[in-house]
C-alpha cells in the first residue's frame, strides 16, 4: 500500500481531493492507496443523498460563514474541522474477496480499523472524553459501522465504488469541538438503534490522539509507503471549481 501525503488545508480541497484520488486510481490502476488528513477550517459535508434542509441549522452556518459541501459517498452528515482526523483507503475490488460488495468491503475495514484503535487504548494513546466511558476501554463495531468506544461513537465513515476500485474514508474525533456539532447539525433523520435518540454531545466523543500520533499508527498498520507520483494538483482545482463549489453540486437534494 502507498500514502499519499498531501497537505490541503480547506474542508473544500480534502473533499474534492478524495474523490479525485478514487478516479485517478481507477484510471491509472495502481495499486491500493491511504491517505490522511485533517482541515484547518471548519466545514459541514453532507452524504451524497442527504438534504440540506433536513440535516442542517441552516441559520447556525450562514451566520458562522461555515460552508456546506456534499461529498461523493454516502452515509450521513458530519463536521469537519481542526480535531477530526480523516482516513481515506482507495483499494482495488480485486485486492480481495470481501471487496466484491458494499458490505464486504465495510467489514474487510472495520475489521482492520478496529484492531487497529483497539491497539492504541491499549498503549494509552486513544483515551476518550467522555464523562460516562470509563475504563477498560472496548472498541466495537455499532451500528452499520459506526466505531464506539464502551458504546460512545467516536467514528464514522462512507464508502464510494468505481468499477475497479472503492472508496472508503472515515473520520476519528480527536479533539474536534463537540459544541460545533449540535450547532450546525439537526438531530439526524435516520440512527442506529443503539443511539437511542441521544444528543450529539451524550453520542460522540473525541478520543485525545495527536495527529501525528494517529498517522503513524495508520501507515505502520496498513505498511504504507510514500507514493511518489500521486494525482496532478489541478485536477483537484478543476474538481473544486467545477463541482464541489458549485451550488448545482451542493443543493441539489
Amino acid at each position: 500500500m502507498n500514502h499519499w501525503n498531501i497537505r490541503l488545508n480547506t474542508v473544500l480541497d480534502n473533499v474534492a481531493a478524495d474523490e479525485v484520488l478514487l478516479d485517478w486510481a481507477e484510471t491509472t490502476r495502481t495499486g491500493p492507496l491511504l491517505r490522511t488528513w485533517e482541515a484547518s477550517d471548519f466545514g459541514v459535508v453532507l452524504g451524497y443523498g442527504n438534504a440540506i434542509a433536513t440535516e442542517v441549522n441552516q441559520d447556525a452556518v450562514a451566520s458562522d460563514n461555515i460552508p456546506v459541501i456534499r461529498r461523493c459517498s454516502g452515509g450521513g452528515t458530519v463536521v469537519q474541522g481542526p480535531g477530526c482526523f480523516n482516513y481515506v483507503l482507495v483499494l482495488p475490488i480485486t485486492h480481495d474477496r470481501m471487496l466484491a460488495s458494499i458490505n464486504g468491503t465495510t467489514r474487510w475495514v472495520m475489521d482492520r480499523i478496529q484492531s487497529l484503535c483497539q491497539g492504541l487504548t491499549v498503549d494509552g494513546h486513544l483515551i476518550p472524553d467522555h464523562p460516562h466511558v470509563k475504563p477498560p476501554y472496548q472498541v466495537e463495531v455499532r451500528g452499520a459501522s459506526d466505531l464506539t468506544l464502551n458504546g460512545v461513537k467516536f467514528s464514522g465513515n462512507a464508502q464510494r465504488r468505481r468499477k475497479h476500485y472503492v472508496l472508503f474514508h472515515g473520520t476519528i474525533l480527536r479533539h474536534l469541538d463537540i459544541h460545533r456539532i449540535s450547532t450546525y447539525l439537526a438531530h439526524p433523520s435516520r440512527e442506529p438503534e443503539y443511539r437511542q435518540g441521544r444528543a450529539h454531545h451524550e453520542f460522540v466523543t473525541n478520543v485525545g490522539i495527536g495527529f501525528d500520533t494517529l498517522e503513524a499508527a495508520f501507515i505502520r498498520f496498513f505498511e504504507a509507503s510514500p507514493l511518489v507520483d500521486g494525482p496532478p494538483m489541478a485536477l483537484i482545482k478543476n474538481s473544486v471549481n467545477e463541482r464541489y463549489c458549485t451550488s448545482l453540486w451542493n443543493d441539489k437534494f
